[in-house]
């Protein structure tokens, strides 16, 4: 790290300074500007803080917050790396797929109210591929519930849903 006094970095608008002293708990960090306070110091009272049960509630709630706020980011995210994993095409961006949520907020397929804040996995928003070897592309994707993704799977043969449907109506009268 480069040394730098508090006074230049409050000059250049930086948040953190380095001295290369020690502070009083023997921590060789950078400091906050603002407080002087040591960041070492402070990263360890926040760990500290987020192993009690308090803290761990909090954190678990600005998460499933937080998580709820950006949810096509993180679809967008994970859709990203799994094309790259798959070697499937992904032409698509995070401000389609917020354009493909349903405005009831319903799973399409099993008409359950998708949870956003991943607090129940099942009815998490999924991002399901039509034609899986098709990619992450627009047009062949839709948002449904992780279980209706699951259900689904790697099959898009519709035939083979009306077998299934068919199979249920017979064992169910």
């Amino acid at each position: 790290m480069k040394l730098i006094s508090r006074k230049k970095a409050i000059i250049k608008g930086l948040s953190r300074y380095y001295t290369g002293k020690p502070c009083p708990q023997g921590h060789i960090s950078e400091r906050m500007v603002a407080t002087c306070s040591c960041h070492q110091c402070k990263s360890d009272i926040s760990n500290k803080y987020r192993e009690t049960p308090v803290g761990k509630a909090k954190m678990k709630q600005y998460y499933r917050v937080a998580r709820a706020e950006r949810i096509e980011v993180i679809m967008f995210q994970n859709a990203k790396k799994r094309a790259k994993k798959f070697n499937v095409p992904l032409n698509i961006d995070s401000n389609y797929i917020k354009s493909l949520f349903p405005e009831n907020k319903l799973c399409p397929i099993l008409q359950i109210p998708l949870d956003y804040s991943g607090h129940d996995r099942n009815r998490t928003p999924s991002l399901d591929r039509l034609i899986p070897s098709r990619g992450y592309t627009e047009g062949n994707i839709n948002i449904i519930s992780k279980i209706a993704n699951t259900l689904k799977n790697n099959c898009y043969d519709s035939s083979v849903f009306r077998r299934l449907a068919d199979w249920l109506d017979q064992k169910l009268e």
